[in-house]
């Protein structure tokens, strides 16, 4: 049996260790105020309602309160967040690029930027085109779009928005700053030029192989098609292709019961979605009998077909143009206009002959570009994308899982008052030493109690320890060919997960790790999260948390306005406008059900937060063992919540201790130490000495350490 073969890997320099900053555009800055989307502009996106009046959303509104032209159709909250428009666009993002320098931003992720009816733009009708409301001219642009032939590269124009999405790039590799983009080629939405023609001309279009149609309008028509000797291969021009049978289902596991635009309203438990038509109407997305496989049975997200090498000829031959377009625009071979990767959205759901035909063509373009898969699984699971031919690392859910085990589940717990079995929550039921829950309904239970049937805590002891968590770190290092582990994003919240800061208010919730049943119970609208704002206590445990995310291996990822104090549930309440320091805001004074809330929560750009964000990054540049060094636990004490590593590079160290406890904690650290330390950073500020080094038995140097409550201290 011959062997496998190594793959070198390489990954780009600028990414190791790097300091990550993302974007929502539509929620980050509105710089334009010529370009307000209109509700036309949002037509076959969810919740499909672009007949209602609507008009740009006020940024400092509270969150919860409806605006007259939303209590006027009669429509709840959730039905008009997902409406509403802030204006944020291009323009906004050039405007705060100093604001981004200064913090120490050194690449920037942001999430779709590509034309789309919806606020977050996953629903793509084009890969070739900015959305025109980013840019500076929405109704020339459109104009502009129309005159193409989509599937012929050689018609497609610069728009205005695209030509200032190039303006965006060039700005911030003169700031000696990095710029990804976010491809979801995975599905496209309703408007996508080729869901549009296969809907209207069913299996007569050229296009009818490239989306996973699983059945026709007009099945006989179709069916007389198929016995045809290909003809329309020509017609879809020299990005056609893709014949054969369609792929079966893929990637992580669907819904038990996929909705289709064919089914009727009622299956679909989603009355607001348009009634499918008898025949091709342009004022609804769907056709009795025609139905498409969608992602995860949402019917706004069409998939793109499939065969054994993943995406089939003819989309895969329209990404690789759109690829090179974004990467290479002038095509002269000057990447320094182009971008320099792509985070690929569910990137599990392609097969793997796709992504290493992909890479291959990537890195024709820029040898130096960055790769990182959103494959939200197991540390072992993730590998499979890490081998060095597809991805350079995948977004690092396993970090924040694990912070979320050891900080925020573990709290008020320790191991010794814990047994090594699985605990059984009825008998931990108390109050909750945090002020009056506001979530509009349902249990209160102490945050420490461990949900039942939580997998993480099955078999053994409770997971969530200092020596779990550092064996989980460590296992993220080791796991992984190197250097991978050092380009790894490792994140804390993103735009699918509820804030840091609120996830500690509601720490009685799972870490995370069984996806979707977390994703949905830390949504609001499920009526059990609390969305109070949270307390100086709760933001004192995010600090720690800030603290270890830029002081283990791997490269930090900020979620825009994280470090601006932002608070919020999961999508679509962690998707807010960015806070920041020149504008008002009005308190949240009202509750996701409509009412008033007991304490309206404070909402204004947290100068101290902020302060600590950018202090920590500037040390993390300023030190090479905390951006490029190796990682070496020094210690742990499970029964007070006691953390300590080393991090070393050549002939330097440095050493972070943790307390994770509520007590003040005196350490002695194992070993000798090679000169003096002092005290770099804390997550607090505490006037006391926190290291001292002493001699032990007259010969070697040993480092005491005295730590206050949830307390963390960077030592060099």
């Amino acid at each position: 049996m011959a062997k496998k073969k190594n793959i070198p890997i390489h990954v780009p320099d600028w990414a190791r260790g790097v300091v990550w900053y993302q974007i929502m555009p539509e929620r980050f800055r509105n710089g334009d105020p010529n370009n307000t989307p209109r509700a036309i502009d949002q037509k076959n996106a969810w919740p499909h309602d672009h007949t209602s009046p609507l008009e740009l959303h006020p940024w400092g509104s509270d969150w919860y309160r409806l605006e007259s032209w939303e209590r006027d159709n009669g429509r709840d909250i959730w039905f008009h967040l997902q409406r509403r428009r802030y204006g944020g666009d291009l323009l906004g993002i050039i405007d705060k690029l100093d604001y981004l320098e200064d913090l120490g931003i050194g690449a920037l992720y942001l999430n779709p930027v590509f034309e789309a009816p919806s606020a977050h733009k996953y629903d793509a009708a084009s890969y070739h085109h900015v959305d025109p409301n980013f840019g500076p001219d929405p109704a020339g642009d459109r104009a502009m779009i129309a005159r193409e032939i989509p599937h012929e590269p050689s018609t497609w124009s610069w728009t205005e928005a695209d030509l200032l999405l190039l303006e965006l790039i060039e700005q911030v590799h003169r700031r000696d700053m990095y710029i990804i983009l976010d491809g979801v080629f995975n599905h496209m939405g309703l408007n996508s030029w080729i869901y549009q023609d296969i809907l209207k001309y069913q299996g007569e279009s050229p296009f009818r192989d490239w989306m996973a149609v699983e059945s026709w309008a007009d099945p006989v028509r179709s069916r007389r098609r198929d016995k045809r000797a290909d003809r329309d291969k020509k017609g879809a021009g020299a990005v056609a292709g893709g014949t054969g049978k369609a792929g079966s289902d893929h990637g992580k596991k669907r819904n038990e019961k996929d909705v289709h635009p064919s089914d009727s309203v009622p299956e679909m438990n989603v009355p607001d979605l348009p009634e499918p038509s008898d025949g091709y109407n342009p004022a609804t997305p769907f056709r009795k009998g025609f139905r498409v496989r969608t992602w995860e049975g949402f019917a706004e997200l069409p998939e793109l077909r499939q065969d054994r090498r993943g995406i089939v000829d003819g989309p895969r031959q329209y990404i690789f143009e759109i690829t090179r377009r974004w990467m290479n625009p002038h095509g002269n071979g000057d990447t320094f206009a182009g971008v320099d990767g792509w985070r690929l959205d569910v990137a599990h759901c392609i097969k793997h002959p796709f992504w290493k035909a992909w890479r291959k063509h990537v890195r024709s373009i820029n040898p130096e570009a960055y790769l990182v898969a959103e494959a939200i699984d197991s540390v072992e699971k993730t590998g499979a994308w890490l081998k060095g031919d597809e991805f350079d690392a995948v977004m690092n859910y396993n970090f924040q899982f694990a912070c979320n085990e050891f900080f925020i589940r573990n709290r008020k717990r320790t191991k010794s008052s814990q047994p090594d079995k699985r605990l059984d929550t009825s008998a931990n039921k108390g109050s909750d030493d945090v002020p009056d829950r506001e979530s509009g309904s349902g249990p209160d239970k102490d945050p420490g109690t461990i949900p039942d049937k939580d997998p993480d805590t099955i078999p053994g002891p409770y997971k969530g320890f200092a020596s779990d968590f550092a064996r989980k770190i460590e296992q993220q290092q080791s796991a992984y060919p190197q250097p991978i582990p050092e380009v790894m994003q490792n994140l804390l919240g993103s735009h699918d997960t509820d804030r840091i800061a609120s996830r500690i208010v509601n720490s009685k919730l799972k870490s995370g790790r069984s996806w979707w049943e977390y994703f949905n119970r830390s949504k609001a609208e499920h009526g059990e999260y609390d969305t109070r704002k949270p307390t100086p206590e709760e933001e004192r445990v995010k600090r720690l948390m800030v603290l270890v995310q830029f002081t283990v291996p791997g490269s930090p990822m900020i979620y825009y306005g994280d470090e601006a104090g932002m608070w919020g549930a999961n999508d679509p309440c962690c998707r807010k406008p960015m806070v920041w320091p020149d504008y008002e805001y009005e308190p949240e004074s009202v509750l996701p059900d409509g009412t008033p809330r007991s304490r309206p929560g404070r909402v204004a750009f947290d100068n101290e937060l902020h302060d600590y964000y950018r202090r920590l990054i500037h040390l993390r540049k300023q030190h090479p063992p905390l951006r490029n060094g190796g990682f070496e636990t020094v210690l742990t004490d499970d029964d007070r919540g006691i953390l300590v590593y080393r991090r070393s590079y050549e002939d330097q160290e440095m050493f972070v201790a943790i307390n994770n406890s509520n007590k003040r904690v005196s350490v002695d650290l194992p070993g000798e130490c090679s000169g003096p330390l002092r005290r770099l950073m804390s997550s607090q500020p505490d006037g006391k000495q926190v290291a001292r080094i002493e001699k032990q038995n007259g010969k070697k140097n040993r480092i005491h350490l005295e730590l206050p409550p949830e307390y963390g201290v960077i030592l060099g």
